[in-house]
């Protein structure tokens, strides 16, 4: 029997949240959602999460050292990194430093639910064919 996947969301803004939530429901991920890596640091079983949803532009510890933070406490855990932007550095270019520390994939924002869907299946049949959870 396939476990129910643990997706963590990593994202301070209020409405990015609610839509990331909404979609992990869709898809029927349990997922917990905190503000800022300092949250997840305290507060979530990093060991136990499947995947997670980073943004990378985050208040206190940034998404690029979250990522970080996160791949030495579960190098299993899939992340998908997301960004807008935000001066002085492009959303790409934020992007691209996060597949260089460890993101498995990376959107840039507005997300929108097919891509969050059409990505998370991805990670899914990779823990899949690798035997993970």
């Amino acid at each position: 029997m396939e476990m129910i996947k643990h997706v963590l969301i990593v994202e301070d803004h209020h409405d990015s949240a609610t839509f990331l939530a909404e979609c992990m429901k869709r898809m029927g991920f349990h997922y917990t959602c905190e503000r800022s890596f300092e949250n997840v640091l305290a507060n979530v079983p990093c060991n136990e999460l499947d995947f997670a949803i980073i943004d990378i532009f985050l208040p206190g510890m940034g998404g690029i050292e979250g990522i970080k933070r996160l791949k030495s406490i579960n190098k299993d855990c899939l992340i998908l990194a997301v960004s807008g932007g935000y001066q002085p550095m492009s959303g790409e270019v934020a992007l691209q430093a996060a597949k260089r520390i460890g993101a498995d994939a990376v959107l840039a924002k507005p997300v929108r639910l097919n891509q969050i869907r059409l990505i998370l299946n991805s990670f899914v049949a990779c823990k899949n064919a690798t035997g993970g959870n």
